[in-house]
């Protein structure tokens, strides 16, 4: 049996849920950032690349499971990618699915991140069953 997760990321969290095969899903973590924004008064005004510390917490979920959804606004999703991709490698395969999309309730993480996978599953050529209702 596949272990899938839904993260949803931004700079200043990320959430982690279970999928499981049915309906169903479990959270996992709830991570904050370490890193605080530069104010406009203060410096340049523009955002710090996200902490290392954080997205490495982040990369210790991914190994924990076989395939990984990875949804969220802007920018976040791919410094964790590129975090992901110079820290630990053979972890970058795990994420299947990379979506947009802007703060959301567990229900509807889970609901996007499976239609994602079911997406990145038929691309695979991985026959889908619907789930059970």
């Amino acid at each position: 049996m596949t272990h899938r997760i839904a993260i949803w990321i931004d700079h200043n969290e990320a959430r982690a849920i279970s999928l499981a095969d049915d309906l169903g899903h479990a959270p996992i973590a709830h991570l904050h950032a370490h890193d605080q924004h530069t104010h406009p008064k203060h410096g340049d005004g523009h955002r710090h690349p996200a902490d290392p510390r954080f997205l490495a917490s982040v990369t210790e979920l991914i190994a924990k499971a076989d395939e990984v959804a990875l949804l969220g606004p802007a920018g976040a999703k791919e410094e964790l990618i590129a975090h992901i991709e110079s820290a630990q490698p053979l972890l970058r395969p795990r994420v299947v699915a990379v979506g947009t999309m802007d703060r959301v309730t567990e229900g509807e993480l889970a609901t996007h991140a499976r239609e994602l996978l079911s997406r990145s599953d038929r691309m695979h050529g991985v026959p889908v069953v619907p789930p059970r209702r």
